[in-house]
């Protein structure tokens, strides 16, 4: 089976995240921080973690850097703030295309 490790200090969407995998079949075990996280990813073989940035103890990049020390396990790193900010530039940018194609919009710009 599958394991993969969460590594979310939200733990409302770490609790989604493992129900969704859980349900779809894969073994899910979760750490809320970073040092739990190193601790977790080098005494297990997960096939793949799912690793926030912004962490308590050990930030999601200080993760990433100790474990790749030892083990090459793939790693999937995601951020809230990331997300929120690629969501306001993809907002922006369409909008900016708006107003390019529509002329009453852009003498507003």
């Amino acid at each position: 089976m599958t394991q993969i490790l969460i590594v979310e200090d939200e733990e409302k969407i770490a609790r989604f995240v493992t129900l969704e995998l859980e349900h779809e079949g894969y073994q899910v075990e979760h750490a809320a921080d970073g040092r739990t996280a190193v601790d977790l990813a080098l005494e297990r073989d997960y096939d793949l973690i799912l690793l926030d940035v912004l962490l308590p103890q050990l930030n999601g990049m200080e993760v990433l850097r100790r474990v790749r020390k030892h083990k090459d396990v793939p790693v999937i790193m995601g951020s809230t703030i990331f997300i929120s900010a690629m969501f306001m530039l993809i907002m922006l940018v369409v909008d900016l295309i708006y107003a390019v194609l529509d002329p009453r919009v852009g003498a507003q710009y």
